[in-house]
């Protein structure tokens, strides 16, 4: 029996020495995924936790889901290869107009993810955050939406805070997980928690800008960490040169 015992402690010690296995992501969308480098540092704490994933992205400024699927450079990088996983950001606006939502944002989603799951992959969606001042309401032109919207402005209900637009955009996202049944990103919740428990940290660019800090794109960059590995953002140690304080509660909170 010893013999055989000694064999099986081999191949237990062999089989948990192999390298993990190397997947592929792809981020497809604008300034809100590539602000900071967001990408690049999330490729880099997954480097530093020995981790086999490859992160690259198709983003441009300004641009929806719906430029994106009629961009050549977006789907001949979807083309190029598997991809273990694709996420897909959308501006927070066409969460919030109903119009852009049924029109634009969802038949979208719908089509990216037809064409991620012919290749074998998994679509992830990164949730959308509040952006507003208060009271806010948001308008867009029919030719924004769609060529089937008669001609003339569509806009989102009127917000009066950051937790009545939240419940919007948690809807929005809803409603998309109902037609996909995808896994879910969740960049806004983590933004909101932060915004409520620890209001002095600054997560966008500046009170003008509702793009997000360094500290906002390390934000994103763990909630990404997280969904990816499914392991725990608060044993990670990469601070990119922000307060060392700072990143630890951004960490916790995306474990919570």
């Amino acid at each position: 029996m010893r013999p055989l015992f000694i064999l099986l402690y081999l191949i237990t010690l062999i089989c948990s020495c192999q390298p993990k296995e190397s997947k592929h992501v792809l981020f497809i969308g604008n300034s809100l995924t590539y602000y900071h480098d967001m990408p690049s540092m999330l490729q880099e704490i997954l480097r530093q936790n020995n981790s086999k994933i490859s992160v690259e992205q198709s983003t441009q400024p300004g641009i929806s889901l719906s430029d994106h699927l009629n961009l050549n450079s977006t789907i001949e990088k979807l083309n190029s290869k598997h991809w273990d996983f694709v996420i897909l950001q959308e501006g927070t606006v066409r969460a919030l107009i109903p119009e852009a939502m049924k029109y634009q944002f969802g038949p979208s989603v719908v089509k990216f993810d037809s064409i991620i799951k012919q290749k074998g992959g998994t679509t992830i969606l990164y949730e959308s955050y509040p952006i507003s001042k208060y009271p806010e309401k948001y308008c867009y032109p029919s030719f924004l939406i769609s060529d089937r919207l008669a001609e003339k402005d569509y806009c989102s209900a009127e917000l009066l805070n950051s937790d009545q637009e939240f419940e919007v955009i948690r809807k929005s996202f809803s409603e998309l997980n109902n037609l996909i049944n995808c896994k879910i990103a969740p960049v806004g919740t983590v933004f909101e928690l932060c915004k409520k428990k620890y209001p002095e940290l600054q997560l966008f660019e500046s009170n003008d800008d509702t793009h997000p800090s360094k500290l906002g794109s390390y934000l994103i960059a763990c909630v990404f960490f997280r969904a990816l590995t499914n392991e725990n953002a608060s044993e990670l140690n990469i601070n990119f040169g922000l307060n060392p304080a700072d990143t630890k509660i951004i960490r916790e909170l995306v474990d919570l």
